[in-house]
Order: structure tokens, then C-alpha cells, then sequence
């Protein structure tokens, strides 16, 4: 086999992996349950802190069209007015 035979079998197997995989956010998940929040005391003075930041992007193939999918999911303590009506 030449070296240009054998990039394109790596290449063929990684993309078929790659289509096979299932998709993530069907594992995603949270605690439904409402939590005190354990805000570092350097931070308890701010308007609004971030306390948890999940971001997923997925792009898939469905029936030879791409699609993506977005999920964006933030804990976040409110310690003002101000930050609320945002």
C-alpha cells in the first residue's frame, strides 16, 4: 500500500467513528432540586456571580443535513436588584 492509500483508510475509519457516536445530551442532566448557594467570600460582596457554566455544541448529520444543537446552562447567585432586571 502506498502512504497515500493508508491516509485514506485513517481517514475513511476516523469519519465513520466519528458518525457513530451518540449523541451527548441525552446523558445530560441536573439536579432539579433548589440548593444554597456556597458563594466564596471574596465574591459575596459582587451584584452577580456565576457559580456553574455548562456549554455543549454538537453538530450532527440527519439524513445528509447538518444540524447543531446548543445547550448553554449557568448556576448564577443574584445579589442585587439590579443584576434581577437584567
Amino acid at each position: 500500500m502506498t502512504l497515500k492509500n493508508i491516509a485514506c483508510a485513517i481517514a475513511v475509519t476516523a469519519v465513520s467513528s466519528m458518525s457513530a457516536q451518540d449523541f451527548t445530551f441525552k446523558n445530560y442532566s441536573w439536579s432539579e432540586q433548589a440548593s444554597i448557594a456556597d458563594v466564596p467570600e471574596k465574591y459575596k460582596s459582587e451584584n452577580e456571580v456565576i457559580l456553574e457554566r455548562h456549554i455543549k455544541k454538537e453538530i450532527l448529520s440527519h439524513n445528509g443535513e447538518p444540524q447543531q444543537y446548543y445547550l448553554y446552562h449557568e448556576k448564577t447567585f443574584i445579589n442585587s436588584d439590579d443584576a434581577v432586571e437584567r
